[in-house]
Order: C-alpha cells, then sequence, then structure tokens
C-alpha cells in the first residue's frame, strides 16, 4: 500500500501502474491543477523520472531502475510548493473543413441547432488539451459549448480516416491517426500534430490550447 500525499493543497493518492510506473490520482482535483503538477514534476527534473502522462483527474509517472515507487514519493513530497501561476501554454490554430463531416443529421438532430450554428459554436470557443490517448495521437479537447453536447455513437465505426473532427458527450477532438471511433465526425482538418518519427512524437502537450478555424 503506497501512501497518499499533499502538494499545493492537492492530495494525492497513490497506486503502483507497473514496475517502473506510479499512478497519482484524486478524483475531485480540476484539470488546471492536474497540468500544473504535471509541469511542476517536469520542471523539477527529478533523477530517475522518464515521462510524466496527465489525463483528467490523475497522472502516471514512468522512471527508471535508478528509484522505486517509495523514493519517488518522498521525492514528490519534497518538492517545494510553488506559486500557480498557470501553465504555460501554446494556442494553435487548427483548420477544419466542415462540409466533410460524416455525422451532420445526428448532431443537428441532437442539438436542435443547424449545422452553421453548430460550426459557429464549434469555433468560438478555445480549447484546452486535456489529454492525449486513447491511441496514438488522439486529443482530448476541454472546453466544449454544451448546447453542442451530442453522444458517442451507439455502433462505433470501423474506420474513421485520419484528420477527423468529432463530438464525443461533452468533449471534442481529433483524430490525428485512421482507426475505429465512435465519435460523431464533423469535419476534417490537414493539420497533423503526430509523427512517429519525431522525438517527442506529439506537438502538443496537456495545457496547450487549440482554436478551430472554419475553411
Amino acid at each position: 500500500m503506497l501512501p497518499s500525499f499533499e502538494h499545493n493543497g492537492v492530495q494525492w493518492g497513490a497506486k503502483v501502474l507497473g514496475e517502473q510506473a506510479l499512478l497519482l490520482e484524486n478524483e475531485t482535483v480540476e484539470l488546471s491543477k492536474v497540468h500544473f503538477f504535471c509541469q511542476s514534476i517536469e520542471e523539477a527534473k527529478i533523477e530517475g523520472v522518464l515521462e510524466v502522462i496527465s489525463a483528467y483527474k490523475s497522472l502516471a509517472i514512468v522512471f527508471d531502475e535508478s528509484t522505486s515507487h517509495e523514493s519517488l514519493i518522498w521525492k514528490l513530497k519534497d518538492m517545494p510548493t510553488i506559486s500557480e501561476g498557470g501553465v504555460s501554454s501554446v494556442i494553435f490554430e487548427v483548420e477544419v473543413d466542415y462540409s466533410a463531416g460524416l455525422d451532420w443529421n445526428r448532431v443537428e438532430e441532437y442539438s436542435k441547432l443547424s449545422k452553421q450554428e453548430v460550426i459557429q459554436r464549434h469555433t468560438n470557443q478555445i480549447y484546452t488539451v486535456a489529454m492525449i490517448g486513447f491511441l496514438p495521437g488522439f486529443v482530448f479537447l476541454d472546453g466544449l459549448d454544451q448546447r453542442i453536447s451530442v453522444p458517442r455513437l451507439e455502433t462505433p465505426r470501423t474506420y474513421i480516416p485520419s484528420g477527423s473532427v468529432g463530438i464525443g458527450g461533452n468533449q471534442t477532438g481529433f483524430y490525428s491517426l485512421e482507426s475505429p471511433g465512435g465519435w460523431n465526425i464533423i469535419g476534417q482538418t490537414r493539420e497533423s500534430f503526430f509523427d512517429v518519427k519525431a522525438h517527442p512524437p506529439s506537438r502538443l502537450n496537456a495545457g496547450d490550447k487549440i482554436k478551430f478555424v472554419a475553411t
């Protein structure tokens, strides 16, 4: 049983995620605090830490054989408490061809809005990159106008083309790679933020901002 600990006013529960990975969780934490903690760990350059991966209510830390779950927790506890000045972020403009959407009938039916009204609401927002998963380069974005929230498809498609921009429940995001998927596809972008040959492969980080632009 790993001990929980507090940092900057947030109580983190700790779990073993693997032989060299630690999972930290808090079911009530704000997304901005998860991003801030991830950034703080990265900037602290803790010996043995290889990667920090954020999610909505948790983060994972991958470490090398020079440390252990218990010693890493002590290092995290000993990190200085610092003022939250906000997570540094970059705003990316993503051009979207909304005429290439596959699910406009469904989106209009659920939202009770016209296609043009949905596009306007979708492009009015500035979104925060909440996390990257469930497959490489899939970008989950926080900040969707709840008037255009639409449930995921009852039966996922077996094929979604790369660059597809979609809505899934109260989230929006896009597929960097072709894959199966159940989100409502409302457009296509030629922008690519994932390259398996690049280091790191993703151009986006949690906390970055996205602004969609209709073409």
